[in-house]
């Protein structure tokens, strides 16, 4: 059983009210659910937004490529560059400021994804 199959199962749980299931134990049941949904996203967390990147400038981000591989860095500025029929956003690093990565390539996290540890 995975957590949103376990998160199905509380709830279907609470909404019949099964024998198991009384009055009493609702309350419990509703905050294992939302522990169940806390872990889920820090297992899988959404990449960060544009927005939210811009909020992390001089904090460390965990960059993930499309191959799956992923370092912590720590972000040191970000450029919206626009021309003629073209824009891109820039993202920038300390340890390769000289190199940007395009913010549309690459995924940016405020926590290591659980899959990265495999």
């Amino acid at each position: 059983m995975n957590i949103e199959q376990a998160i199905a199962y509380l709830e279907e749980c609470i909404q019949r009210q099964n024998s198991w299931c009384d009055y009493t134990g609702v309350k419990e049941m509703r905050l294992a659910i939302e522990a169940l949904r806390e872990k889920a996203e820090r297992e899988n967390p959404k990449p960060l937004t544009l927005e939210q990147l811009k909020e992390r400038v001089g904090k460390p981000v965990y960059r993930r490529w499309r191959n799956g591989n992923g370092i912590w860095e720590v972000l040191e500025r970000i450029e919206e560059k626009m021309e003629i029929g073209n824009s891109e956003i820039l993202v920038f690093f300390q340890h390769d400021n000289w190199f940007p990565e395009r913010f549309d390539r690459v995924e940016f996290f405020d926590h290591e994804p659980k899959e990265a540890h495999k």
